[in-house]
Formats: structure tokens, C-alpha cells, sequence
């Protein structure tokens, strides 16, 4: 129902109400472990997110942190590229091996996964 009409608090609990006045009492209880299961999934669903968008962030923090500090300074461009990069395992991949880049175009190709 949510989908549809996003609902304030007070009215969910009034559409609640009015629920468990209409329908029998087992037909509430279904219902109910129905909207707890579908809550409790979005829920886990949006933590997943957050420590994925969590991981992804550190590793691009920590990415341009150890360029600078291996590189001395870095273009606009590279740094661009970090930040955009959304892909887990190649950022993993660059920082695992950031010592082993002598310069940008290197990491910019494994950046690429080349």
C-alpha cells in the first residue's frame, strides 16, 4: 500500500485502525506478519546498502590518499576517475597495489581493469 500513497506515521496507524475493525482478526494477524516480514527486508535491504556505499567510499577515500602519497600530487582527471569509479574490485584491486604504480597511467589501467 505504501508503494502507492506514501503515508505519514499518524495515518498508517489510522489505516491500522481502521484495518483491524473491518477485517477478521486472523486476516489482521496474516497481514500484519506480512508488512513486518516486507519491512524487515527493506530494512536489511537499505543496511546492504549503506556498507556498500560505506565500502565504496573508503575505498575510494583511502585510494586517493595512498596516490597522492605514492604520486606526490595528482590530476584533476585521476582523481575524477577514482571517484567515479564504482566498481569494488578494482578499487580494491589499486589499492592493494598502489605501490607497485609508478605513475598515473598506470593506475588509471587498472582503474580501467587492464
Amino acid at each position: 500500500f505504501d508503494t502507492y500513497v506514501p503515508l505519514t506515521w499518524p495515518e498508517e496507524e489510522t489505516v491500522q485502525q481502521k484495518l483491524a475493525e473491518e477485517l477478521p482478526p486472523q486476516e489482521v494477524k496474516e497481514m500484519t506478519e506480512i508488512l513486518t516480514s516486507y519491512h524487515l527486508r527493506g530494512r536489511e535491504e537499505g543496511r546492504e546498502e549503506g556498507r556498500e556505499e560505506g565500502k565504496l567510499a573508503t575505498l575510494q577515500g583511502t585510494l586517493l590518499k595512498l596516490a597522492v602519497r605514492k604520486l606526490g600530487t595528482i590530476s584533476k582527471e585521476l582523481e575524477n576517475q577514482i571517484l567515479k569509479n564504482t566498481n569494488i574490485a578494482q578499487l580494491e584491486n589499486a589499492v592493494e597495489n598502489i605501490f607497485d604504480f609508478n605513475d598515473e597511467e598506470t593506475l588509471r589501467k587498472a582503474l580501467r581493469g587492464n
